[in-house]
């Protein structure tokens, strides 16, 4: 069972729900702006003793955590079929996490913009990822052109590869502990000069056009949560992550 915790005028009760009902108990957060997933769930990629949900008096607030257990390199969601390519949009979330990990010089990420292959394609790197190293957070943008993505040199942008990226910005230090507004608003698109603005609590962190996404049949998607592929520099501690206030609204053109 899943424990949810309700606080109501100053009082917590808990309530219980099935592990089983996690996917959409997760997608009763969002606010979409009237858009929907299949099925009305997000899709979870994380073992459940390591997510929940808190029902706060006036917000709701999902917990991610991750720490080095025997083939665990993820704990994220997937808000699926919603986000469009050549469609103005804007999304918003907040979060913060238990540490900074200033001590980890191998990245992990938070939040990321994805993109599913088409049949004969490997998978890629993220469109975009908010990232942490060094206790600092970064970004790349990714896109390409190409039909299919030549990924002879790994998944990214690397020599050899058509898949180009951009930095959109790095070394903002961020404080455990402590919420974080990041906000994305803009158009994405393979083959025109579509712009994309990036901010953190207000201030503007990137704000740049051109082609900014992959060139596929499937749309792009949305994943929260933690993803450290890249192994663990201690071997005790655990990473948590809180997202809260998640928005996504296409604009008008």
């Amino acid at each position: 069972m899943r424990a949810l915790t309700l606080l109501l005028a100053g009082f917590a009760f808990s309530v219980s729900a099935q592990p089983v009902n996690m996917w959409r108990v997760v997608y009763d957060q969002l606010d979409l702006g009237g858009l929907k997933t299949p099925n009305e769930k997000v899709h979870i990629e994380c073992s459940f003793d390591l997510l929940s949900v808190n029902l706060m008096r006036y917000h709701e607030t999902t917990t991610m955590k991750l720490n080095k257990a025997p083939n665990r390199k993820r704990c994220e969601f997937a808000i699926q079929d919603v986000v469009k390519r050549d469609t103005p949009f804007k999304f918003s979330f907040d979060f913060k996490t238990n540490d900074n990990f200033a001590h980890y010089n191998r990245w992990h990420s938070y939040f990321q913009l994805h993109s599913r292959p088409d049949q004969g394609e490997a998978w890629r790197c993220p469109i975009m990822a908010l990232e942490s190293v060094n206790g600092t957070l970064r970004m790349y943008n990714r896109w390409d052109e190409d039909r299919i993505s030549t990924t002879t040199n790994g998944t990214c942008g690397n020599t050899g590869n058509s898949i180009e990226y951009r930095k959109l910005f790095s070394d903002y230090y961020y404080e455990p502990n402590t919420w974080y507004t990041i906000e994305l608003s803009g158009e994405l698109s393979y083959d025109k000069d579509a712009c994309l603005t990036v901010k953190i609590n207000d201030e503007v962190m990137s704000d740049v056009c051109g082609p900014n996404t992959y060139n596929d049949v499937n749309k792009p998607y949305i994943k929260f949560g933690i993803y450290k592929p890249t192994g663990w520099e201690t071997d005790n501690e655990e990473i948590e992550l809180n997202i809260k206030n998640v928005k996504y609204y296409e604009l008008a053109n």
